[in-house]
């Protein structure tokens, strides 16, 4: 399951960052922290669009456009 489908307020692990399809924010991702089998939850959708997700990792929030959510393959806790 990537990210970008995951329910608010419901923790996940993270499985992989998909780095084939593109292997520069993939990286980009697991430098901010984005790493296999670190939890993960996301905190807030942006309405209607869900365009944006504001994640919890590590105790940080960061958000992620729809798209690099897309990158982070999960699965359920």
């Amino acid at each position: 399951m990537k990210l970008s489908e995951a329910r608010k307020n419901k923790e996940f692990f993270i499985n992989s960052i998909d780095i084939d399809s593109n292997e520069e924010l993939g990286i980009r991702l697991m430098h901010l922290g984005f790493l296999e089998n670190e939890p993960i939850s996301v905190v807030n959708k942006t309405p209607i669009s869900h365009d944006a997700l504001l994640v919890n990792i590590k105790g940080t929030q960061i958000a992620l456009t729809k798209y690099e959510a897309s990158l982070i393959l999960i699965r359920e806790a």
